[in-house]
């Protein structure tokens, strides 16, 4: 009888510690799979917003002035009266400011080397120091994200440009010659603010070592917020993600590393958010499991 009874209660223990590491294992995947699914909303809102910069491009696309003054080879056309008619055309198109978090937008026409905005067409030159009054120091590394494909579709910080700003910016370029089935010798450019473009992955919690990179199928960087000097593209994604999940230790803090990848563009989001046993800490769950071993145990 005691020998049966033993058996008995050793049949109930091992039931009870897996009750107990099988609820503890659903609850992280629980927790895992809701950080996912916000980064998952996160990331398409983030690519609506690549959809609408591409709808802009084309749409000036199809305005017969902007391909004569994209094109302009010192031909009978009026070249600036061309570029003040577009500049009036461009004040009423707010198609890309009223839906994207923009702090402004500009054409640069390698050509003619000119800049096209909703105020102003002016040279390049002027544009760089009188309008913007970026350092003369930086004029060639902004001509190189003007002129050099590596720099295209990608998000830039302008830290560089804006020394003594408080506000931080991305810098995006797109190269309306991917776009057109002809030459087309003009590059568009968007400021976005950078607090702005973190608001769209509230997954990331910006007062913590929390990150998150966005990589192109090429291994290129598209966009990083809050990235981490412990952690680079290249090493995350040598990283062996067990279930699409990977875990670090990141400034004393347990982080979970998720992955997601865009069937529309291709892009690999690599993001982090604190592990459910930093998170959860001892919970409920946990406690009532704990408070029932020790009973028994004293009741035993």
């Amino acid at each position: 009888m005691v020998t049966s009874y033993s058996i008995f209660l050793l049949i109930i223990l091992v039931l009870f510690i897996f009750l107990y590491r099988s609820t503890i294992n659903n609850a992280r995947d629980s927790y895992d799979q809701q950080n996912e699914t916000t980064l998952i909303s996160n990331a398409e809102l983030f690519e609506s917003d690549l959809n609408v910069m591409e709808v802009y491009c084309r749409q000036l696309l199809q305005n017969d002035t902007f391909r004569k003054v994209m094109n302009y080879e010192n031909t009978y056309y009026p070249f600036t009266e061309m570029g003040n008619e577009l500049q009036n055309s461009l004040a009423t198109n707010v198609y890309a400011e009223a839906l994207l978090p923009l702090k402004e937008s500009f054409v640069y026409f390698p050509e003619t080397d000119y800049v096209l905005n909703p105020t102003y067409f002016i040279s390049a030159k002027r544009f760089y120091n009188w309008i913007q009054k970026y350092p003369a120091s930086e004029k060639d590394l902004w001509y190189s994200y003007m002129t050099e494909p590596e720099y295209q579709n990608r998000f830039l910080p302008m830290d560089q440009f804006m020394p003594n700003y408080s506000e931080k910016y991305y810098m995006y370029i797109i190269d309306l010659n991917d776009l057109y089935y002809m030459d087309a010798h003009a590059k568009v450019c968007f400021i976005f603010e950078q607090d702005k473009m973190a608001d769209l992955f509230d997954c990331v919690e910006m007062d913590s070592s929390n990150f998150l990179f966005s990589v192109a199928a090429d291994s290129s960087m598209v966009l990083s917020i809050n990235p981490s000097g412990e952690f680079s593209p290249a090493e995350l994604m040598t990283m062996d993600f067990d279930k699409g999940y990977a875990h670090i230790t990141l400034d004393g803090q347990q982080l979970t590393i998720g992955k997601y990848r865009s069937d529309n563009t291709g892009y690999s989001y690599y993001f982090s958010f604190p592990s459910y046993r930093a998170a959860a800490g001892l919970g409920g769950t946990q406690l009532l499991f704990i408070f029932l071993a020790l009973l028994a145990l004293l009741i035993g």
